[in-house]
């Protein structure tokens, strides 16, 4: 597997991370709330949780591990896995130090495509304003 690769050291790569960590908490908190029927997105929980893993420096995360952060029971997150595989997005591998797990990492497609999407989220939260009237409300509370 190649290393991961994020693209934008510094600030883009940092403003990227907040980005995708609060997006995954916000995701969670709606589980949470709602339930995994009603809400609930297990491909972009396993996407995102792999990222911030990578960023972390953690290159590759266990398949056990990628199924408790969607949110779903084993088989469907299993389901999800092999989607994300096939769409090119995530590479499964042997892990050297037990012959019984297999380690997941994103493919620098997925990590491409991760920086758009959190591009576009940074750059409607900036448009929008959204931010500031968190901040502001937060003050009139």
């Amino acid at each position: 597997m190649e290393p991961l690769s994020f693209d934008g050291d510094g600030e883009a790569a940092q403003r990227r991370f907040t980005m995708a960590a609060a997006w995954l908490r916000a995701s969670t908190a709606l589980l949470n709330i709602f339930g995994r029927n009603i809400v609930g997105d297990p491909a972009w929980s396993i996407l995102l949780t792999l990222y911030l893993e990578g960023y972390r420096g953690q290159r590759s995360l266990s398949v056990t591990d990628a199924c408790r952060a969607s949110g779903v029971p084993m088989t469907t997150a299993l389901r999800w896995i092999k989607a994300l595989e096939t769409e090119g997005f995530l590479e499964r591998q042997g892990d050297r130090n037990d012959a019984r797990r297999y380690l997941l990492q994103l493919t620098p497609a997925a990590i491409w495509k991760i920086h758009g999407a959190l591009d576009a989220a940074a750059e409607s939260d900036k448009r929008l304003g959204l931010s500031r009237l968190v901040a502001r409300d937060a003050k009139n509370i």
